[in-house]
């Protein structure tokens, strides 16, 4: 099917094979749902972003999309359940309540800003199945999802050993060794279904302190360093080579200014796990932005059923290895760079 529409969260256009059928952008005023959603395990509150797409050939775009009517459906219109499902086998049924969420100024309204959020704890030995549907036209979309599981006590674990080796602290990260390509960080992965693709970010905290003033100030600094999908073998690597280090730092750290000194001390890992249909989505629409505090969302590809709906409801799992050490050596390093000594980072940790 062909789709060509104005959406209410920006200009996109959405092309996907199958029928002949087109939406023009010089036609009536029509609503199309759109929905978002990655399910999480590791959280007990859960939201659904759906909003709805907007054409109307009287009325600019620019104007509608100021309008927070252009892009949510009013109160009492949609019915939200999500339906907890172990094979064919109703659970429970939670019924999702519409809450405001903040947003950044910008094109778009920024009140209302409505998302529909779930307080339920997660189970991956189930299904989730949404339910949409509008009390005035009658119209249900549906979508289903299995769950990524964090439970260590499964054999379906979401796992990476060196977060964790036998109770021994996580070993350091060195990058210090660059001279070829073959110096590597590697982070083992194994993530079984439904995981489809895992990508690894590591964020460093860095303290800011000025040599007159004596003033401290924490940073950090988000890399997202390796993205790989699984193929037959639920284990994966994650791997970038020593050199990107420096470069990152190089791009996302500004020189520095006077009397500023930068010291490193360590690292938490994140790793994320997203499902075949997130998979999928990121493979035709780039994904959504900013999460579902955004108007950011890129449904080219959907796996909603039901009529003028499009969008996504998955699964995601993450793993987190925290107040992880770098390698003394790698500060020396990070220090003598010349893609790095600019920035000011000191060839010791911080140490209070």
């Amino acid at each position: 099917m062909k789709r060509l529409l104005l959406l209410g969260m920006g200009a996109l256009t959405l092309f996907s094979a199958g029928c002949d059928e087109e939406f023009e952008l010089a036609a009536p005023y029509k609503d199309v749902t759109l929905v978002y959603a990655m399910l999480d395990a590791n959280e007990d509150t859960n939201y659904v972003r759906i909003q709805k797409a907007f054409m109307d050939v009287n009325k600019s775009a620019i104007d509608m999309a100021k309008v927070g009517d252009s892009t949510f459906y009013p109160l009492g219109v949609l019915d939200v359940q999500v339906k907890e499902m172990q094979g064919n086998v109703l659970k429970s049924i939670t019924t999702l309540e519409r809450v405001s969420m903040p947003k950044e100024d910008g094109t778009f309204a920024t009140t209302p800003n409505y998302t529909y959020r779930m307080v339920k704890q997660l189970d991956a030995d189930y299904t989730y199945r949404l339910v949409i549907r509008n009390t005035i036209t009658g119209d249900v979309d549906s979508s289903e999802t299995a769950i990524i599981t964090n439970d260590t006590a499964s054999p379906n674990d979401f796992y990476i050993d060196v977060f964790s080796l036998n109770g021994v602290a996580p070993l350091p990260i060195g990058f210090s060794r660059t001279t070829t390509n073959s110096f590597k960080y590697i982070l083992r992965v194994r993530a079984p279904e439904p995981a489809k693709i895992v990508e690894g970010v590591i964020r460093f905290y860095y303290w800011e302190v000025n040599e007159n003033t004596g003033s401290e100030t924490r940073h950090s600094l988000d890399f997202p360093f390796a993205k790989v999908v699984i193929q037959t073998s639920p284990s994966a690597s994650l791997e970038v080579h020593n050199s990107a280090f420096y470069t990152f730092f190089n791009e996302n750290l500004s020189v520095a200014p006077a009397n500023i000194k930068r010291y490193l001390h360590y690292c938490d890992i994140f790793v994320y796990a997203g499902s075949n249909d997130y998979y999928e989505y990121l493979s035709l629409a780039g994904g959504p932005s900013n999460g579902l505090t955004s108007n950011e969302i890129k449904p080219i590809y959907t796996n909603l059923k039901g009529t003028d709906v499009i969008g996504l409801f998955t699964t995601r799992g993450i793993r987190v290895g925290r107040g992880i050490e770098i390698d003394p050596v790698t500060f020396d390093s990070l220090a003598a760079n010349p893609l790095t000594q600019p920035t000011g980072i000191q060839p010791e940790k911080w140490n209070k």
